[in-house]
């Protein structure tokens, strides 16, 4: 009988081991808090002038997403893409503290429904600038979107004072046999694939109107699907 109390209490604490590591593995700030490596960024940098629009790639909202750093993946921490510095930023909790991620040891992170890999380093793609790119499509061939901001300046005739803007950029990239595409629109995208090319254009034009990006995975579909029955 004492052996098996022995053997129930080994159980018992194999058992809660295994649900720490559970909760490192799914939640690691609740687990860690503060004390997390990723917390130990710097703080990210303001701008000293006033602005119209934002730096960042979508909106000034972060949103609760997951980063992989330094080989660690974290869930549940709020995020943001600063296009106009290529800088993921990270928002602590506990106040409005903004800190920079250093780049080198993101691989990739998630805001939201949007996923965002790191295409640098060891990642490098030959024909593609180092930085990060929204993914939109992954499998035999990959597509991604880039974001870009940048500064403009306007000066009010009357007044003297010089006004500063963000103005949004963005452009997509198809990775397929081992080359790198660039393309501005769907039509673009579909020249790409010049045997699907039909298909594809019947499609465009039964989605007329959809968000852009949401055309160009249909697209890709139909380009994998192409693929198979090959």
């Amino acid at each position: 009988m004492e052996i098996f109390k022995k053997y129930m209490c080994v159980c018992m604490l194999c058992l809660m081991a295994a649900g720490v590591h559970a909760q490192q593995r799914y939640d690691h700030i609740s687990s860690v808090g503060l004390s997390a490596p990723i917390y130990r960024s710097e703080v990210a940098q303001k701008y000293p002038f006033d602005m119209e629009g934002t730096v960042y790639a979508y909106s000034d909202e972060f949103e609760t997403g997951s980063v992989v750093y330094n080989g660690k993946e974290y869930f549940g921490v709020l995020l943001n893409l600063n296009s106009h510095r290529d800088e993921l930023q990270l928002k602590v909790r506990e106040g409005e503290v903004i800190l920079s991620l250093k780049k080198t040891l993101v691989s990739r992170f998630a805001m939201g429904e949007r996923e965002f890999v790191n295409i640098s380093g060891e990642n490098a793609v030959d024909g593609l600038k180092a930085g990060y790119y929204e993914v939109l499509h992954d499998g035999k061939y990959m597509l991604v979107k880039k974001h870009w901001k940048n500064v403009t300046e306007t000066g009010d005739m009357i007044t003297g004072e010089i006004k500063k803007k963000f103005s949004s950029r963005k452009r997509h990239y198809l990775l397929a046999d081992g080359k790198v595409h660039a393309f501005k629109d769907c039509k673009g995208l579909a020249s790409c694939f010049k045997e699907m090319k039909g298909e594809m254009k019947v499609y465009m034009k039964a989605h007329r109107g959809f968000p852009e990006d949401e055309i160009m995975q249909g697209i890709m579909e139909i380009a994998e699907k192409g693929e198979d029955r090959r």
